[in-house]
């Protein structure tokens, strides 16, 4: 019965993020890419998301969630190891059949950036899309 409770609530917390997102997602945004991953054991778990939405949009978008500008010097709680856009790994991973993969550069120069602890949340806007990754570890 404890490990029941240990797993439910591991991935209510992993589950987290995507609900998030539902919140600030726009209603006419079209979704190209998403993905979603918890570990089942540890609170290891990744979300990503990439949308179709105007510049406006992710501006609305960026102040929703409460990120900021990253900058080399910007001091962070956690290892800037984590704050990465690099490819996505799993089974789980697909895209939306017909749409463009997870294809964002790894150019960390206009990306904003929430984190708190040993979870992170960056977002950036790239040839019309927006880019969102959640990740906790």
């Amino acid at each position: 019965m404890k490990h029941r409770a240990l797993y439910l609530s591991l991935m209510l917390a992993a589950m987290s993020s995507s609900v998030f997102a539902q919140a600030w997602l726009p209603k006419e945004a079209e979704v190209c890419y998403r993905s979603q991953y918890a570990d089942g054991f540890l609170p290891d778990a990744a979300y990503c998301l990439k949308l179709k939405v105007t510049e406006k949009q992710f501006k609305e978008i960026v102040a929703k969630v409460g990120a900021t500008l990253h900058t080399e010097k910007r001091p962070y709680t956690d290892d800037k190891v984590w704050l990465s856009w690099g490819p996505e790994t799993g089974p789980d991973l697909k895209p939306v059949k017909g749409k463009e993969r997870w294809n964002p550069s790894r150019d960390l120069a206009a990306t904003y950036v929430r984190q708190e602890k040993h979870t992170w949340e960056f977002l950036k806007y790239e040839g019309g899309f927006l880019y969102y990754k959640s990740l906790t570890h």
